[in-house]
């Protein structure tokens, strides 16, 4: 770890704020909370019939969810608290160039700036690709550097 840095394991770590660079120039949808989800995971906004479709769910990759965007938090509850079941909520739809923090999984190393991201097999996170793959495979890369143990991490869109 960088001597000084802080591990950011909670979004309030990082100043509670998913969009880096503001929201004025984001396109942010609503959706209706899962009980489950986090500010800073990655959603999907279920768009099937039936009681749940409005809703968010935390995008699993193993599952071969679909990615809508971050989940931003919201005024009524603390930046690292779970999004009340049923609570109206946004969600960030990323744009190329912006900045986000967001969830990852503890990679258990350090990485540095450019490292790619791509969804882990963790509901609602991203991971640093350990491999060489080509940029088609990834949609973000670290923007700052991310410690052993971060929860957090600060990335540049390029999709």
């Amino acid at each position: 770890m960088q001597q000084g840095a802080i591990v950011a394991t909670l979004l309030s770590a990082v100043g509670g704020r998913v969009c880096v660079d503001g929201r004025e120039d984001e396109e942010i949808i609503t959706a209706i909370a899962d009980g489950v989800a986090y500010p800073a995971w990655c959603v999907n906004v279920i768009s099937t019939a039936g009681a749940t479709q409005g809703d968010i769910l935390a995008v699993d990759v193993a599952a071969n969810d679909r990615f809508t965007g971050i989940l931003l938090p919201t005024y009524a509850q603390d930046c690292d608290a779970i999004i009340t079941n049923g609570t109206m909520c946004e969600i960030v739809i990323p744009k190329r160039g912006h900045y986000y923090n967001v969830a990852c999984v503890d990679m258990n190393g350090d990485f540095d700036i450019g490292a790619a991201c791509e969804f882990s097999a963790t509901d609602g996170y991203l991971t640093v690709c350990e491999t060489t793959i080509e940029v088609k495979d990834f949609m973000c890369v670290l923007s700052k550097s991310y410690d052993d143990n971060d929860l957090i991490a600060e990335v540049q869109w390029l999709i």
